[in-house]
């Protein structure tokens, strides 16, 4: 199994980068993918921690790649992040099976608590370690 960490999917540089350093800042691990594309080919079932989905994105959008992730019956948590959410869309993606949606991605803050979330399932052992206690 490899180290967790945050899989950031998202064509956009601007908004890739800045959550990548957010999380970093948060000592949570990240790799960025500029497409689901880049991201289906890097996956293996040995991926561990959790994988934050734009939810459009030209090529294959963040759903389609979704439900690629749920075909290869990966056990990944999904938290998708879109300018252009509504409530169907986001019940829509939580009945399927997504950890979390989040409508604004401008407007997220990651504390170190809540961006633990998706860990919490996982063993002691795997977990990423906050950046104080290393």
């Amino acid at each position: 199994m490899s180290l967790p960490q945050a899989h950031l999917v998202d064509d956009d540089e601007a908004i890739r980068d800045a959550l990548a350093w957010l999380l970093k800042s948060r000592g949570l691990p990240c790799t960025t993918y500029d497409c689901g594309e880049a991201f289906l080919a890097a996956w293996t079932p040995k991926l561990a921690g959790c994988v934050i989905l734009d939810m459009r994105m030209p090529g294959m959008s963040g759903l389609d790649c979704f439900d690629a992730l749920c075909e290869r019956k990966s056990t990944l948590p999904v938290i998708f992040l879109t300018g252009h959410g509504d409530v169907p869309l986001a019940v829509a993606t939580l009945k399927k099976g997504a950890f979390d949606f989040s409508r604004n991605p401008s407007t997220i803050t990651i504390s170190p608590r809540a961006s633990r979330r998706p860990w919490h399932s996982m063993p002691d052992s795997a977990r990423p370690m906050p950046r104080s206690t290393r």
